[in-house]
């Protein structure tokens, strides 16, 4: 702490604190410091806030506060962006693997039938498909939607 310090005093050109002075700001800092910003990103934190400082006033903790903040925040949405496009990718990957599994209905859901009765005449028609998991597919996924839960979350397998 009493680095970064003399590292704020040193970047503004303010001249050095006495030992007692720089030792008792270092408490300060840490104090405010403590529950904020995790030890191990201090320095992070530190070359965050020099870069978005832009006075001629030394740095104060709640800077250095502010820009961890602002890292944590740009990694929960970068994490956020990636889970959400591996969700994307996943949901793709399982309605082509549908596709290539079902040549009954192509992954539509449906099944073309051709039938004939005991008189002899032939029918034609669809009906839903049971071969495939097409329907348990879209059901997980209007859940998903419904309930605020993420795919792939069920405990039912796709072969049901």
């Amino acid at each position: 702490m009493m680095r970064i310090i003399r590292r704020t005093l040193d970047l503004a050109n303010q001249p050095p604190l006495s030992d007692e002075v720089l030792e008792s700001r270092a408490e300060s800092w840490a104090e405010t410091l403590f529950n904020a910003v995790p030890e191990e990103r201090l320095a992070e934190a530190f070359k965050r806030a020099i870069a978005d400082h832009d006075s001629t006033f030394p740095m104060s903790a709640y800077e250095l506060k502010t820009a961890y903040e602002k890292i944590a925040e740009a990694e929960r949405t970068a994490y956020s962006r990636a889970r959400q496009k591996d969700l994307e990718d996943l949901e793709r990957q399982n309605l082509t693997a549908n596709y290539r599994e079902c040549r009954d209905c192509f992954s539509t859901g449906w099944k073309y039938v051709k039938r004939s009765d005991p008189s002899g005449l032939i029918h034609n028609g669809v009906i839903k498909c049971t071969i495939c998991n097409y329907w348990w597919l879209v059901s997980e996924r209007l859940a998903s939607k419904t309930e605020d839960k993420l795919p792939g979350k069920s405990t039912r397998s796709y072969q049901e």
